[in-house]
């Protein structure tokens, strides 16, 4: 028999011969990569973790390294912790764990979670190279307990989202917090993980005293930020972290934050007394308040700002402002002291559309172009972002709404927002080295574009 037809001339392994023997002499850096390759077929990986030889090592490293628990997981989760108090080295593997609308049962009334994030529902100090947390629709009982977690975690990106401090919830209904839900105060000196990126979206009650507790206790853990996010769409509650971007402005080189005006409702926690709305309070608007906390942020390279008006507005509230636009004009043109953004490569802005009522005219067109393409100034400018945001008028509900263009007139299509927008923008488009993208936000996805 042709010897190539063999076992040995195939490759294929003889009877007996294991598979460990037939891939030990391929690097470990090799196999785990092909691992990886599986990393969606769980079925697989999960067999691969039970085989000898090196398999078992690297299936495990792509199974843990990537974590969620959503809805009804309790029971995984428990699972988890009693795999880590058995094996803690398995702790080390895990690189992103996500937590999203934990609850013991269906969730009952309003699609709220019935858990409550505690630092007993996991073994997060053996976590030790986490770097990313993401909590989606949590409650945790008091700052102390969410920073109680954090202080597990020797380093980390830390995304919420929808996450609620159920004592302060409690505290705006006039609610007595339960008593089987202790306030359990940090330890003096204690240390928090020194964060890079931080993430806060919508739905956290308490998140101004939660901001006020890093910058005050625990400065070192927000100084070093190089990103932060702060998304509240069109209620002014982001202002309330301005304190954060104040600590970490040096070493900042993103930032995306959401804006909203002084007048429109939903603009400020009615119990909040946060030393920074009665600073705002001292300007002509939040918006110039704000614009003179990121001029500090020398080290910027991406800037996100949002200006969102709420849905549902109604009558004269309901008139978009230009001091946005105006407010950040003036803020790029400064001359003294010193330059606001010297690296800043790209600057995205969200914007209203409500058809033939402009929000951002020629007139303003020509100056964000004047301020952004002095090159002298602003050397490194590459990309200017426009993201539309279209609302119409129901003249059924009296208010306004977002709207889909599936829809829509033809006069006033997508190709015919986008054409409009870009006319009071030319300036951009005749620039070397400098490109404009100007395009339209679903309806429904806030960070959706069509």
């Amino acid at each position: 028999m042709d010897s190539s037809l063999s076992p040995a001339g195939t490759g294929l392994m003889s009877p007996g011969e294991s598979m460990s023997h037939s891939v030990v002499a391929l690097p470990l850096e090799i196999i785990q990569q092909v691992v990886d390759c599986l990393a969606d077929d769980l079925y697989t990986l999960r067999q691969c973790a039970v085989v000898n030889g090196p398999f078992p090592e690297c299936a495990r490293a792509t199974l843990y390294r990537h974590i969620t628990f959503k809805g009804e997981a309790m029971g995984e989760l428990r699972l988890l912790s009693r795999t880590l108090s058995i094996d803690p080295r398995m702790g080390a593997l895990v690189k992103t764990l996500e937590i999203s609308d934990l609850a013991h049962t269906p969730r009952s009334h309003a699609g709220s979670p019935n858990i409550h994030l505690v630092r007993e529902s996991l073994p997060f100090h053996m976590l030790s190279q986490l770097h990313t947390l993401r909590l989606y629709a949590m409650r945790y009982r008091g700052a102390d307990e969410l920073l109680s977690i954090l202080v597990s975690l020797p380093r980390l990106r830390l995304h919420c989202e929808n996450v609620s401090d159920w004592y302060a919830f409690r505290s705006l209904l006039a609610l007595p917090s339960p008593e089987n839900l202790p306030r359990q105060p940090l330890p003096l000196g204690t240390l928090l993980p020194v964060l890079r990126t931080l993430v806060i979206k919508d739905g956290s009650w308490g998140h101004d005293k939660l901001a006020e507790r890093l910058v005050n206790d625990y400065r070192e853990t927000v100084r070093e930020l190089r990103n932060i996010e702060l998304s509240f769409g069109g209620s002014a509650e982001a202002i309330f972290w301005v304190p954060v971007i104040r600590a970490a402005g040096p070493s900042l080189r993103s930032i995306s934050m959401s804006l909203a005006d002084r007048s429109t409702p939903m603009t400020r926690a009615r119990n909040s007394t946060s030393e920074v709305q009665s600073e705002a309070g001292r300007y002509p608007n939040d918006h110039a308040f704000v614009m003179d906390v990121l001029a500090t942020c020398r080290s910027l390279q991406f800037l996100r700002l949002k200006y969102e008006l709420p849905d549902c507005m109604t009558g004269e509230t309901a008139t978009p402002s230009d001091d946005f636009i105006r407010v950040l004009c003036a803020a790029l043109c400064r001359r003294q002291p010193e330059v606001p953004w010297p690296a800043i490569e790209q600057l995205e802005l969200w914007l209203p559309d409500r058809g033939q009522e402009v929000f951002l005219t020629p007139e303003l067109g020509v100056l964000l172009a004047r301020a952004l393409l002095d090159k002298a100034r602003y050397p490194r400018f590459k990309r200017l972002s426009v993201r539309i945001r279209i609302q119409f008028w129901s003249s059924y509900m009296t208010r306004w709404s977002r709207r889909s263009l599936s829809d829509s007139d033809p006069d006033d299509s997508e190709e015919e927002v986008v054409r409009r927008w870009k006319a009071n923008l030319s300036e951009f488009e005749n620039e070397d080295g400098v490109s404009l993208d100007v395009d339209v936000l679903d309806a429904c996805e806030s960070g959706t574009l069509r």
